[in-house]
C-alpha cells in the first residue's frame, strides 16, 4: 500500500512522455512511411477508401451490432400474450389497459437503469465484461419472461412478466451504452460518423426480424405465438458474448488503467499487421492524458482519480454533456416514438389493420435504406448540415399532416400514412444517425462511459415520456386530434432545428485532441468548422 501513490505517479509521467513523443513526432515530415498507423484525416479520403486502411475495426463494429440488433429486437417481439395474460371481454380475451402501459413504460424505466449502471461498470471492469454482465442480465430477463405463464394465478402472471421486461430492459440499456463508447473508442476518426450511423439501421433491422418472427406466429392459438418470440431473444444475447470472446478490450480503457501492454496488444489486434502499433498507442496516450489534464486544472483532482458522473457537470464538461443529452434527445422531437407505433395510429385515423400492418413493415424498410445511405452521406455532409436539413425538411412533412387532420376521407388516410413512411426516410438520412454520432463524439474520452450512460438514460427516459403520453394526444377516447397530432411535431421539429444550430458543433474529420481544445477554447458551435488550429505563434484564434 506505501508504494501505490508512487505506482500512479509512475502512470501519469509515462502518460506524459507518451504525449510529448507525439508532440515531436507531429513536427517531422508526415509522409506515408513515418506516419503509417496515425489516425491521419483526410477529408478527401473515400469511405470505401478508409475501411480498407481500417479493415478489422469496420469487422468488430459490424460485429458490436448484435447487442443493437438486440436493443430493437426487444422492442418488436412481444407476441400476442392475451391468450395466457389477459381476461375475457365479449368473448374476446384482452390486456387490461393499465397492464399494457405498464408493459410499456417498464422496458424504457429498466433501460435508464441498465445505462446508469453501464457509465459505473464500463470504467470498473472493462467494455467487454460490461457487456458480458448486460448479456447475462438480458438472459435473467428473458428467463423470467418465458416462465411467467407458470404461476396460476393471472395477476401472478402479469406481474412476473413485468418483472422480466424490467430486467430485460436493465440487460438491453446495458449493452447499448457500453456499445456505443466501444465503439466510440475504437474507430478512426474518418469512420466515426458512419460507424455511429449504424446504430440506428441496425435497431430498424432489429425490428423488421422481430416483426418477422411475430408475423410467422400469427396463427397460432398456443402459447407458442409468444413463447418461440421470446425465447429467440436468448439466441440474440449470444451475440455480444461471441463478439466478447473475439474481440480485445479497449485500448482507451487500458491506457487509463496504465495497462500498457495490453493496450498495445489490442491496438495490433485492431489494425493492420503493417501499421506502426507504437505510433497508434502514443498518439492514443497524448488522447487519454490531454482529458486528464483539463480535469485535473478544473477540479483540483489528481489526474487517475476514477471519473464520476458529476464531473460530467463540471465547468469545464457541462457544454459538451448537453450537447451529448440533446443529441439523445433529438429522436423523440422528430417523431419517433410515433413512427414505432405507426400501425396503430393509422388505424386510429382509420385504415384498416392488413393495410396499417403492410405500412408498418415497408417504413422500416424504408428506414433501413435510408440510414444504410447515411452511412455514406455522413462522411461527406457532417453532422450538423444533415441534422439542420433534415429537421427543415421534417417540420413541413409534420405540418402537412396536421393540416390533412383537419379533413376527411380515404385520401386524407393514405395521405397521413404515407407521409409517416416519408418522415421515417427523411430522418433516417439525416438527423437520426448524425445525432447517435454527435452524442458518442462531444464528450471528453475520460468521461465518455459517464456520458453514454448519461445519454442512453436521457433517451430511454424522453421514450417512456411519449410513449405513455402521445396516446393522450390521438386516442378516439381522449385527444382524438388523428392527424392533427402532426402540428405537435411541427413545433418539436422547429425546437430541434433551432436548438441544433446554436448548440451543436461540426466535429467531422475531427481528432478528439482537436475537439477538446476547440471545447477549451470556447468556440461557437457555428466556427468548429472552419477552426484551423491555434496559430504558429500559440496565440488564440478569434472566438
Amino acid at each position: 500500500m506505501a508504494f501505490q501513490p508512487e505506482k500512479e505517479k509512475s502512470h501519469v509521467t509515462h502518460l506524459e512522455l507518451a504525449s510529448r513523443q507525439v508532440t515531436l513526432d507531429d513536427s517531422r515530415d508526415e509522409s506515408p512511411l513515418n506516419d503509417h498507423g496515425r489516425d491521419h484525416v483526410d477529408s478527401k479520403e473515400s469511405l470505401w477508401q478508409a475501411s480498407k486502411r481500417y479493415p478489422k475495426v469496420v469487422l468488430y463494429g459490424f460485429g458490436l451490432t448484435f447487442g443493437i440488433l438486440l436493443y430493437g429486437y426487444d422492442t418488436a417481439v412481444v407476441g400476442n400474450v392475451s391468450r395466457d395474460f389477459g381476461s375475457v371481454l365479449n368473448g374476446r380475451p384482452l390486456i387490461p389497459a393499465t397492464w399494457l402501459a405498464l408493459w410499456k413504460a417498464v422496458g424504457p424505466v429498466g433501460a435508464m437503469l441498465g445505462a446508469a449502471i453501464a457509465g459505473l461498470v464500463q470504467d470498473k471492469v472493462g467494455r467487454r465484461l460490461s457487456l458480458v454482465l448486460g448479456t447475462i442480465i438480458v438472459s435473467a430477463g428473458v428467463a423470467i419472461c418465458f416462465t411467467s405463464n407458470l404461476p396460476k394465478d393471472i395477476v401472478g402472471r402479469r406481474t412476473a412478466f413485468l418483472v422480466g421486461k424490467i430486467v430485460l430492459g436493465v440487460g438491453v440499456g446495458q449493452i447499448i451504452t457500453t456499445t456505443q463508447t466501444f465503439m466510440s473508442e475504437i474507430v478512426p476518426t474518418r469512420l466515426r460518423g458512419p460507424i455511429m450511423s449504424l446504430i440506428p439501421a441496425f435497431t430498424l433491422l432489429g425490428q423488421l426480424i422481430g416483426a418477422v418472427v411475430i408475423a410467422t406466429q400469427r396463427y397460432s392459438r398456443s402459447s407458442t405465438a409468444y413463447l418461440i418470440p421470446l425465447a429467440s431473444q436468448w439466441a440474440f444475447a449470444a451475440g455480444p458474448l461471441v463478439v466478447c470472446a473475439i474481440m480485445p478490450e479497449s485500448p482507451i480503457w487500458l491506457i487509463r488503467k496504465g495497462q500498457t501492454e495490453k493496450a498495445m496488444d489490442a491496438i495490433g489486434r485492431l489494425r493492420k499487421k503493417d501499421e506502426n502499433v507504437m505510433l497508434v498507442y502514443e498518439e492514443m496516450c497524448q488522447t487519454v492524458v490531454g482529458g486528464d489534464h483539463r480535469s485535473h486544472q478544473n477540479n483540483s483532482g489528481e489526474d487517475t482519480r476514477p471519473p464520476k458522473f458529476k464531473d460530467c457537470f463540471s465547468l469545464s464538461e457541462k457544454r459538451r454533456t448537453l450537447v451529448s443529452l440533446w443529441a439523445y434527445t433529438t429522436p423523440q422531437l422528430w417523431g419517433v416514438t410515433l413512427l414505432a407505433n405507426s400501425s396503430y395510429f393509422v388505424q386510429m385515423v382509420g385504415m384498416d389493420a392488413a393495410n396499417s400492418l403492410l405500412f408498418l413493415v415497408v417504413g422500416i424498410v424504408l428506414g433501413l435504406l435510408a440510414n444504410l445511405i447515411s452511412i455514406w452521406l455522413i462522411s461527406k455532409a457532417g453532422r450538423r448540415p444533415l441534422m439542420l436539413s433534415t429537421f427543415s425538411a421534417l417540420t413541413l412533412l409534420w405540418l402537412g399532416m396536421g393540416i390533412s387532420g383537419f379533413y376527411q376521407g380515404t385520401v386524407v388516410i393514405w395521405y397521413t400514412a404515407i407521409t409517416m413512411m416519408v418522415v421515417i426516410t427523411v430522418a433516417g438520412l439525416g438527423v437520426w444517425p448524425a445525432s447517435y454520432a454527435v452524442g458518442a463524439e462531444v464528450s471528453s474520452i475520460r468521461l465518455r462511459a459517464k456520458a453514454q450512460g448519461l445519454g442512453w438514460l436521457t433517451s430511454s427516459l424522453w421514450t417512456g415520456v411519449f410513449a405513455m403520453g402521445l396516446p393522450y394526444a390521438y386516442n378516439p377516447d381522449a385527444g382524438d386530434l388523428k392527424g392533427k397530432t402532426g402540428f405537435i411535431f411541427t413545433a418539436l421539429s422547429i425546437l430541434g432545428m433551432v436548438t441544433t444550430y446554436f448548440i451543436v458543433p461540426e466535429m467531422k474529420d475531427r481528432k478528439p485532441t482537436e475537439i477538446d481544445r476547440m471545447f477549451e477554447l470556447g468556440l461557437s458551435a457555428r466556427k468548429f468548422k472552419s477552426w484551423a488550429g491555434d496559430q504558429p505563434d500559440g496565440t488564440r484564434p478569434a472566438v
